[in-house]
């Protein structure tokens, strides 16, 4: 019974000495903090990180115009107008996109109905010149096998 009582006291002795030095050890880097000049900063948001977003499936993209192409197939599918254009840059992706588009590539892009002049079919009214750098955002879709994407302007301007 000694020999427990005795075991007991080392123990309680132990631990309350152990408590001890972790207290004194967090009492002094309190106080090395204090006396430290630490500068906290607020994270700074803007308006323009706010409307930078990509939305999902679209590319945005810097683009020289090369042509006009009538009658384009693509993805088993035929399409009156479509423009060829040589990527410059590529300004960002937005999340889901399948194909990612490199610097330098050529694309095929289709031309949505509401870009050709309703009265004009035959040669569509939309001011692109050739060797003119424009802004485009594509929206890229699957074609139905998976393997190839087809990509549609949403909107454009010049650079």
């Amino acid at each position: 019974m000694k020999k427990t009582s005795v075991f007991l006291c080392l123990v309680v002795i132990l631990l309350t000495v152990s408590c001890k030095s972790t207290t004194y050890a967090q009492e002094e880097t309190k106080d090395t903090l204090t006396q430290k000049n630490v500068k906290i900063e607020k994270p700074k948001f803007s308006a323009k990180d706010i409307y930078t977003k990509i939305d999902p499936s679209t590319i945005v993209l810097i683009g020289e115009f090369m042509a006009i192409e009538k009658s384009t197939e693509q993805c088993n599918m035929n399409y009156e107008y479509a423009i060829s254009i040589k990527v410059q840059k590529v300004v960002g992706m937005g999340s889901g996109i399948i194909n990612k588009v490199s610097s330098d590539a050529d694309l095929t892009i289709l031309l949505p109905e509401k870009l050709v002049s309703p009265g004009n079919k035959k040669s569509p009214d939309l001011n692109f010149k050739k060797g003119d750098l424009y802004r485009f955002d594509l929206l890229e879709s699957l074609c139905r096998d998976a393997q190839k994407t087809r990509y549609t302007i949403m909107k454009y301007e010049i650079q």
